[in-house]
């Protein structure tokens, strides 16, 4: 249970406001990483060494794009896209096997495991007023292509691997409101805050631990 790993992680981005007219502008925007994990380590058998090991050497593009439309000098109507990743941690990224007496559950390593990459689309629109105040709402959506989840394997449900499982979706609102309390008589040092989001997310399950799980159910 014991490796030595170390990351590199090399960035660059442009980006630029363009004003297409009077009301419409946008923001666009790329970034370029060099990202790779190294690794050295044995598993538990001593029967598999990795000295120094690459594994994982990516040149990645995240681009960005924002379009605002401003309907008024307080309000504003955006639409915005970019690319994200989510790496694996040195832990997951391993051959380690770390097992936890509590939960007597041993967490395994996957060294063939990727970067999940997520596109992201945000619609917003938003209306400022004085002393900061403000309203919005936003609908968002991200796409996970080889999202990382721990699971498990058939062989033995004590034993759990992160793992890239296909695709994954979420869907959200978010309802975002600042508003002093100065209508109220003497309530004017006052101001109420509220942030509320409604998300839904979808994602299968592992073959084996759908079928695992299948099997155990009751009657």
């Amino acid at each position: 249970n014991k490796f030595d790993a170390f990351q590199l992680n090399g960035a660059a981005y442009v980006s630029n406001e363009f004003r297409m007219s009077s009301k419409l502008r946008s923001i666009l925007g790329l970034r370029v990483e060099k990202f790779n994990l190294y690794y050295t380590g044995k598993n538990s058998q001593q029967d598999l060494f990795l000295n120094n090991e690459l594994l994982i050497d990516k040149l990645d593009l995240f681009p960005t794009a924002n379009l605002i439309y401003e309907v008024n000098e307080n309000a504003s109507f955006r639409v915005a896209y970019y690319k994200t990743t989510a790496r694996p941690s040195f832990k997951e990224a391993s051959i380690a096997e770390i097992y936890d007496p509590l939960e007597d559950i041993t967490f395994n390593g996957n060294i063939n495991i990727k970067p999940s990459y997520i596109d992201n689309i945000d619609i917003r629109y938003e209306n400022y007023g004085e002393n900061a105040q403000m309203f919005a709402v936003s609908a968002f959506y991200k796409r996970f292509k080889d999202p990382i989840e721990l699971s498990f394997v058939k062989a033995s449900t004590s034993n759990i691997t992160p793992l890239n499982l296909g695709d994954a979706n979420v869907y959200g609102v978010e309802f975002e409101l600042r508003k002093n309390l100065g209508f109220i008589n003497g309530f004017d040092v006052f101001d109420i805050n509220i942030n509320a989001s409604l998300i839904e997310a979808f994602q299968k399950f592992s073959d084996d631990e759908l079928e695992l799980r299948e099997k155990g159910l009751r009657t």
